[in-house]
């Protein structure tokens, strides 16, 4: 299932509210303004300090969309916007592009690899890879499937997380750990790095272009600089995120958030009540589950 929010952005902009974690989107085609979207997660608000004494806002309206709109599957595992504007989501029964109004849908019919589609990322040429839970590889550009990437080595794990360094596209699975693929080489396949961990589930970037692998062994660091070394920076994190200013928030598993340099965390003094599983910092308030 799929929730959008609708509205004027301009009233929404000018009420006592200010909405977190989605920014309004310019969909191309039918050009149609969504002000924020959520998809299984919940809309955050925050009230300036003196919101008591101003009349309670609307609640902004929802609208939900399912298969009976075009969705593939109702059960959503992963969103992106690419740089065009279209929301990209992914479902157990393969992938929709939405450009504000119509579902377009794409499937093994379509050219993907595998229906059940788990992580997406959208590269600098604004490629998008679908990774799957076979472990392989979907690009689409312009709108059509280019390409597929099958998973190598003994074991074919789900593809979790996907990012890039300059043309290195990285693939973290669960189980399989982390692989690459040289984007400049046309015959080039999936190469699993020795060592990486093997139940691998998010990959950030840093300012330094090193990764931030979370996996159920805790924070580790991958330095490609190094011939991809890597190292372990404390096993009992459990989330990370960086915002667009380069700061690194972190999370643990005894309800911990911090923000980390180097291998250093400077964890706030409030404990939340239990584990850590994911961060998202939007106009610089921290939201987490």
């Amino acid at each position: 299932m799929m929730k959008t929010v609708t509205g004027d952005p301009a009233v929404i902009k000018e009420s006592s509210y200010s909405t977190l974690l989605f920014v309004a989107l310019n969909i191309p085609g039918s050009m149609h303004r969504i002000s924020a979207y959520i998809i299984g997660v919940i809309l955050t608000i925050a009230l300036p300090a003196a919101a008591f004494e101003l009349p309670i806002q609307p609640e902004p309206p929802f609208r939900t969309y399912t298969v009976s709109d075009g969705l593939n599957q109702r059960t959503v595992l992963a969103t992106t916007q690419d740089q065009d504007g279209y929301l990209w989501v992914a479902t157990f029964g393969g992938l929709n592009r939405f450009d504000g109004r119509e579902f377009e849908g794409y499937t093994t019919l379509q050219g993907l690899r595998q229906n059940l589609v788990q992580a997406l990322f959208v590269d600098s040429e604004n490629r998008l890879w679908a990774g799957d839970a076979g472990g392989g590889l979907t690009v689409i550009q312009d709108g059509r499937v280019v390409r597929t990437y099958q998973p190598t080595g003994e074991t074919r794990g789900v593809v979790r997380a996907i990012a890039q360094i300059g043309q290195t596209l990285y693939v973290g699975s669960q189980p399989g750990g982390i692989q690459t693929l040289d984007l400049d080489d046309p015959d080039a396949k999936l190469e699993p790095i020795d060592g990486s961990p093997s139940e691998t589930l998010v990959l950030v970037v840093d300012n330094a272009g090193r990764i931030l692998v979370i996996s159920t062994e805790g924070l580790h660091r991958l330095m490609p600089e190094e011939g991809h070394r890597i190292e372990l920076v404390d096993a009992e994190i459990t989330a990370v995120e960086r915002t667009t200013s380069g700061v690194v928030y972190v999370g643990n598993q005894d309800g911990k958030i911090g923000i980390l340099s180097n291998s250093k965390v400077d964890w706030f003094e409030q404990t939340y009540s239990g584990r850590i599983s994911g961060i998202t910092v939007r106009d610089e308030l921290i939201e987490w589950v």
